[in-house]
């Protein structure tokens, strides 16, 4: 009688397990994708308050109830410098591998800066009461932006030489914001302005969307998910369909965000899509470069590594050597990369790894020379980074920090790939600027006369290279001649 009795439960036993070994065949048997690793920063319970890129990797300041950190992390060895502070921090920027913060001095604002290696700088109380500001941002010269509760029309500059600028609106101002670059963005109701930090009389009105968030130097994304950029005096719509709410962040090349899943995607301005990839957490803020999320109560950072978007309705080609993924940059669908004698399969350009654009320009030369990219004539850095879309390329000035705006100046690093290995690395040689400072003036012709006279062996390759105009592995008055009918300034 018992065993009758447990006939029928043994047998849907029996099913559920079955059922329960198919279902596992089926999820094991299924290729899943691996989130990114990500390197621990802080605990849960502080409030980030600032990531930021610099040259070594990304600074991150977090707001805690009395006290705060600032830290400095290198996502390549893992290692991080950080220092705990004994106050509250309200705000941060970063520029240039700068740090700056702003906290509460016995209720008065004021500004603490440090260098790269967070050691302080100096601090400036500004003679403003916390509670009476109304909207504040720091620039990472150390000066500090402040609209006031009943001036809410009026911006103050307090600069880091103590001199104090004003500027009084037509409307209240509901929106302030400096981008890493330094690009000052302030918006009332019914126009935006944008200029240079350090210059607040370059601010000027730009016709175009109404801000609601600032995703750049030159970027912003409206209250209906659409992202704006600057084109020349106005700005123009770029792309459509962000999720309002969701992390975000634009650099050159286009538009880096999350959306409700987390899943991070990287967006390029003619609306197409580079890949995605995933953490295990909860993204808490981006940047280009990488992304702060939370998981089991940690923080931690990640740099970001998108797979390739595809699209199933696109058949996949039949693989060829012309066409197997990397870090090049040349298209993958061009019929001038099957094999055929077009011009674009020179040999000279297959054994160099470096990566290369459609269509090289007349001021660049990247295969002259293994390991260095040749510049002619005085090139903005956007420039270079344009040629190289769809890939993701990343500069930097000769001391390492990261750079998205000026001009292209000797010494400079060009990094490329899965963030900017080794052995992805060229350095940059603008003809002419024997010095590294991007202008070719009689301080290079000095440079070049020493390498005249003392030889080059206590000078850095690029430098020399500069100089050498004629190729012709030494420093003659022929180069001399040649760099004196280029100078720019007496």
């Amino acid at each position: 009688m018992l065993k009758k009795n447990l006939r029928a439960p043994l047998a849907f036993l029996a099913t559920l397990g079955l059922l329960a070994l198919v279902f596992a065949i089926g999820v094991w048997g299924q290729e899943t994708e691996t989130p990114l690793p990500g390197l621990p920063v802080a605990e849960s319970g502080s409030s980030p308050m600032l990531l930021a890129e610099g040259g070594a990797g990304p600074y991150i300041a977090y707001a805690q109830d009395s006290s705060s950190l600032l830290a400095q992390l290198d996502p390549i060895t893992g290692d991080m410098a950080s220092l705990n502070l004994s106050f509250p921090i309200l705000d941060a920027a970063c520029q240039d591998g700068r740090p700056v913060v702003l906290t509460d001095e016995d209720g008065f604002l004021c500004i603490k800066a440090f260098s790269p290696e967070l050691e302080p700088q100096g601090s400036m109380t500004i003679p403003v009461l916390l509670e009476d500001a109304c909207l504040t941002s720091c620039t990472a010269g150390g000066g500090l932006y402040v609209v006031l509760h009943g001036d809410e029309s009026t911006l103050t500059l307090h600069a880091e030489d103590y001199s104090i600028w004003e500027r009084t609106f037509e409307s209240p101002i509901r929106l302030l914001h400096i981008t890493e670059n330094g690009q000052l963005w302030v918006c009332t109701a019914d126009t935006a302005y944008a200029g240079d930090a350090q210059n607040p009389e370059s601010l000027r009105p730009i016709p175009g969307g109404a801000p609601a968030r600032i995703l750049g130097g030159s970027v912003f994304l409206d209250s209906g998910g659409t992202v704006w950029r600057i084109t020349g005096d106005s700005s123009q719509p770029a792309l459509n369909g962000l999720p309002p709410e969701a992390l975000c962040c634009a650099d050159t090349q286009g538009v880096v965000y999350a959306d409700e899943t987390g899943r991070i995607h990287r967006l390029f301005w003619d609306g197409s899509e580079l890949g995605s990839c995933i953490v295990s957490g909860t993204p808490l803020a981006l940047t280009s470069q990488g992304v702060l999320y939370e998981e089991n109560g940690t923080h931690f950072y990640s740099l970001l590594d998108f797979t390739p978007a595809q699209d199933p309705s696109t058949p996949t080609p039949a693989p060829t050597p012309s066409l197997e993924p990397g870090p090049s940059l040349e298209p993958s669908t061009e019929p001038s990369l099957e094999p055929s004698t077009s011009p674009s399969l020179e040999p000279s350009l297959e054994p160099d790894p470096s990566p290369s654009p459609s269509q090289k320009p007349d001021w660049l030369d990247a295969y002259k020379r293994p390991g260095f990219f040749f510049i002619t004539g005085r090139i903005p850095i956007e420039y270079l980074i344009d040629e190289f879309i769809p890939q993701e390329i990343y500069l930097r000035t000769a001391q390492g920090e990261l750079v998205t705006a000026g001009f292209l100046c000797t010494g400079m690093t060009v990094h490329w790939g899965k963030y900017s290995p080794d052995e992805n690395t060229a350095r940059i040689v603008v003809y002419g600027d024997c010095n590294g400072d991007g202008n070719v003036t009689s301080a290079d012709i000095k440079q070049a006369q020493l390498f005249l006279l003392q030889g080059s062996d206590n000078a850095a390759q690029w430098y020399f290279l500069a100089a050498d105009q004629d190729e012709d592995g030494e420093i003659t008055a022929k180069d001399l001649l040649w760099l004196s009918g280029e100078l720019e300034t007496p």
